[in-house]
């Protein structure tokens, strides 16, 4: 039974750090990692919190980041975990001819430790691409609005923070 509460645990980091990524919402991301840990993109490939500020950095154009986080494997021993999810990222950011939709499928390729606290945490990342593909949209595609549907942000202003009460005490709910 502990194994799979300890699975259940990691799925739910990783489902943090989806949500972190996508709300650009740096300090949460801090938190899915251990403070030493680290993260292979190629550039950077060194410590998570140098991703964190070069990711900050990088949505400065991005109007929406959304994960779709499917197959998780993951295998648990004792207070150290590996794992492996697929990945697939939608963005939309602006360009110097208006907007572009980019869609990459990949694999983050995961060590997890628990902290102190016994929590689980990232401590090292290793993230894969698989396929990508993009191309330009028109303003109606990159800033969509269906009547009266809540529009979603990228950023604390997300309807998440306004609606799920978890979400709106934020990271101490985690």
């Amino acid at each position: 039974m502990d194994e799979v509460i300890a699975k259940q645990e990691i799925r739910d980091l990783v489902l943090l750090y989806g949500m972190a990524c996508d709300r650009d919402d740096a300090e949460l991301l801090r938190q899915v990692y251990l403070p030493d840990g680290r993260d292979n993109r190629g550039e950077p490939n060194g410590l998570a919190s140098e991703y964190i500020e070069a990711m900050s950095r990088l949505r400065a154009g991005s109007i929406m980041v959304a994960h779709q986080l499917t197959n998780h494997l993951i295998w648990v021993d004792g207070d150290v975990a590996e794992g492996e999810v697929r990945n697939v990222s939608h963005t939309v950011h602006t360009t110097d001819t208006g907007y572009a939709y980019r869609i990459m499928g990949g694999r983050y390729l995961d060590e997890y430790r628990r902290d102190g606290s016994g929590r689980w945490r990232i401590a090292d990342r290793a993230a894969v691409v698989d396929w990508a593909d993009g191309w330009p949209i028109d303003e109606a595609g990159a800033r969509p609005r269906y009547g009266t549907t809540l529009s979603g942000a990228d950023d604390e202003t997300d309807p998440v923070y306004r609606v799920l009460s978890r979400a709106r005490r934020g990271r101490a709910a985690w």
